[in-house]
């Protein structure tokens, strides 16, 4: 499947807050299609200039690769989380502050999409009228839901959901969840920050995304605006960012 099938729409808003810490880009090419949104720490210093020094760094990189293939993007996105982290940690050391982020991209190519996350910024996606989660949340809550010791509800209201076991720039080492498979006509993909997807449920993306004609980029935009717009009115007082891209 051709990436000119592809339909992408983005959106930002601060919330409540009086800052966006939040920091996204979105790159399609004929042979490759790059998105990634990262979330600065608001509990730490600086969180809106790390998150924008992840993305800024990302996208340059993707910006430079002229090699196509599931293997060689796989591989770069891994070694640029890896090297990202250990500039960022060692620049907090070197100026005795502390800074964190997560970051989560997702890239096509090859008929293929290879994700990669640190930290609690979701990918979900629609296939068949069904919402999957293809990320890896790292957090307490998340952790304890999967081994089984809480229920998905208990995890949805846990005290803990906020508390990372992994971002970028905290410690001097990561591990980021890496996940590759293949993407259809029809699939859509949904990256989104804390602050949105804890304040929406899987049938607010059916209704939001399914349930009218999205043909253009503005309006996978608009689409992206309600979404957000109801996980304000939920009460989400954080930064919400989510891109979306649909296959046609």
């Amino acid at each position: 499947m051709f990436l000119t099938n592809l339909i992408y729409g983005e959106y930002s808003d601060k919330g409540a807050r009086e800052d966006n810490e939040d920091a996204f880009f979105s790159i399609v090419k004929d042979e490759l299609a790059v998105f990634s949104v990262a979330d600065g720490m608001g509990g730490y210093n600086l969180g809106a200039e790390v998150s924008r020094a992840i993305i800024n760094a990302l996208k340059r990189e993707f910006e430079l690769c002229d090699r196509f293939s599931v293997e060689y993007v796989s591989q770069l996105l891994y070694k640029k989380y890896i090297q990202i982290n250990k500039s960022i940690y060692q620049r907090s050391i070197s100026n005795s502050i502390i800074t964190g982020s997560t970051v989560t991209t997702l890239c096509f190519v090859e008929n293929k999409f290879i994700l990669a996350n640190v930290g609690d910024t979701k990918i979900c996606r629609i296939r068949n009228n069904e919402v999957i989660t293809l990320s890896k949340i790292h957090n307490v809550a998340a952790e304890q839901y999967e081994s089984g010791l809480i229920t998905y509800l208990e995890y949805r209201k846990h005290s803990e959901k906020n508390i990372l076991t992994q971002c970028i720039g905290i410690e001097g080492n990561i591990n980021p969840y890496l996940a590759v498979g293949d993407f259809l006509r029809g699939d859509y993909y949904f990256i989104c920050s804390d602050g949105l997807h804890y304040y929406v449920d899987e049938d607010d993306f059916l209704d939001v995304f399914l349930d009218k004609t999205i043909d253009t980029k503005e309006q996978m935009s608009v689409g992206c605006k309600d979404l957000i717009l109801k996980a304000y009115r939920n009460g989400s007082k954080d930064n919400m960012t989510m891109v979306a891209i649909k296959f046609v």
